[in-house]
């Protein structure tokens, strides 16, 4: 399988070959309620910027990036119910 992002830290490259923009906002906004979130677009890839709300060192950006990316598999499962049925998955 081919890698589609990649973290470091609190910063994620995800590539648009793999994953639409849709997917990647989906992903991004479930984290808004812990983090800032900054998108940016580099080439054919996005880059994810996570940075904790809480500034007590209890989540760090690395474990942000960590549930982005999972967030990320779970939104692309979605999207591709979605096209596959022609429904709304959001259960």
């Amino acid at each position: 399988m081919k890698e589609c992002a990649k973290a470091r830290g609190g910063v994620v490259a995800v590539s648009l070959e793999e994953n639409s923009l849709k997917t990647i906002k989906y992903a991004a906004f479930a984290l808004t309620g812990t983090a800032y979130v900054q998108l940016d677009s580099i080439k054919n890839r996005v880059q994810v910027t996570l940075r904790p709300k809480d500034v007590s060192g209890k989540i760090t950006a690395r474990r942000l990036a960590s549930g982005f990316l999972e967030g990320l598999k779970q939104e692309a499962i979605r999207s591709a119910l979605e096209t596959t049925t022609g429904n709304s998955a959001n259960t």
